[in-house]
């Protein structure tokens, strides 16, 4: 399997040429848009509330999935729609865009599948254990009725799908695509970690946070590492997956001696295969880091010959020249002059620049701030 992938890093065949985004967002722009989707969040709840309570209040009482089908719906709703609208006005492109591709490699996607498991195998029972110590300390948490229709079935089928689905394209393209792509004016490392705090932050709740940042940062590693958007939706699907399976293993284990010891046995077990799995993806991960490391230090392509390359026009001193997408242009800071042009959107453009650091700072860390008051309110 390692051979394989050594192999990948070959030159590149011709590929029909197509039109590429080479446009990126910068740190303030990841700041914003997490300072706005906080907001919103807030706001759409409120606003729900207050025109569709009764209607809600029905809902719940009638069943508790298709409640909380539409209540995941209208975030994730929110979630796409501050994303699409922010993209659409920096003219960027959040899921292909930036040196970034979707593309399918099939070793790359069960090696993230791997790495995935192997940290909800790993952290589950701490991270089941970390919520009930907060909810103790804090006070209890929310806990849903058991009010259940004839169409509870479906309504559960349908939660399970959503749950699954937006959030691994909605949600990866607000994080992945918008604030760790922005984050990166700050170094690699910086944007997976801030990206994965505010993922972890997110979510409004201290039962998610530990699960959510070290989750966040293996996608945000392998989304960074690979330059391939799928990854990320695909381990964040599979993460949400796992997370409701096990729920409903966990959930149906008795309370009795023998239920106590089978759910004993299940979690070590878990771990022990968690570990065994974060150590293999771990090795691969690595063993490509130092590969693409080398690639660069050589001057040779990112990608492998079999690798779908994408193109964009850069226009500089009259000439225009073809870029792979994985060559990303470098943007100059706030209030240099750049003469530069680039086709994007079917027009020839000037590329967004650089942000000024205080101001990212400034604002991220507003974003923060606000994002851990929201989880006490």
């Amino acid at each position: 399997m390692f051979k394989m992938m050594e192999q990948r890093f070959e030159t590149p065949r011709p590929k029909p040429r197509r039109a590429y985004n080479p446009n990126r967002f910068n740190a303030l722009d990841s700041g914003i848009v997490f300072a706005i989707i906080l907001v919103m969040f807030y706001g759409v709840s409120f606003a729900v509330s207050k025109l569709f309570g009764t209607q809600l209040r029905a809902l719940y009482q009638y069943d508790v999935y298709a409640y909380m089908i539409v209540s995941l719906l209208v975030s994730q709703l929110t979630v796409f729609l501050v994303a699409a609208v922010y993209s659409l006005v920096r003219k960027t492109n959040p899921f292909c865009g930036g040196g970034y591709v979707a593309k399918v490699d099939g070793v790359q996607i069960l090696m993230s599948f791997i790495l995935i498991m192997g940290i909800m195998m790993t952290l589950y029972h701490s991270h089941l254990q970390f919520g009930a110590d907060a909810e103790k300390i804090l006070g209890e948490g929310f806990t849903p009725d058991n009010n259940l229709s004839p169409f509870s079935g479906i309504f559960a089928l349908i939660y399970i799908a959503i749950s699954v689905l937006c959030p691994a394209i909605f949600e990866e393209m607000l994080f992945r695509g918008i604030i760790m792509r922005g984050l990166e004016q700050l170094g690699s490392v910086a944007a997976i970690v801030l990206s994965s705090v505010a993922f972890a932050l997110m979510h409004g709740n201290f039962s998610q946070l530990i699960l959510q940042f070290f989750g966040g940062l293996a996608i945000a590693s392998v989304v960074t590492l690979t330059g391939n958007f799928l990854l990320g939706s695909l381990m964040h699907g599979f993460n949400n997956l796992f997370a409701i399976f096990y729920g409903i293993l966990i959930q149906n284990l008795d309370e009795s001696f023998v239920g106590g010891y089978l759910q004993a046995a299940t979690d070590a077990s878990l771990i022990l295969i968690g570990v065994a799995f974060l150590t293999i993806s771990g090795i691969y991960f690595i063993k490509l880091a130092f590969e693409k490391q080398k690639r660069e230090l050589q001057g040779k392509p990112l990608v492998g010959k079999f690798d779908d390359v994408r193109f964009y026009e850069e226009v500089e001193n009259g000439e225009t020249k073809l870029v792979p997408h994985y060559v990303k242009p470098e943007t100059v800071g706030f209030g240099e002059d750049d003469e530069r042009l680039f086709k994007i959107e079917g027009k020839y453009r000037k590329i967004n620049k650089k942000a000024p650091i205080a101001a990212s700072y400034i604002v991220f860390g507003a974003g923060i701030l606000l994002a851990i008051i929201l989880i006490f309110i």
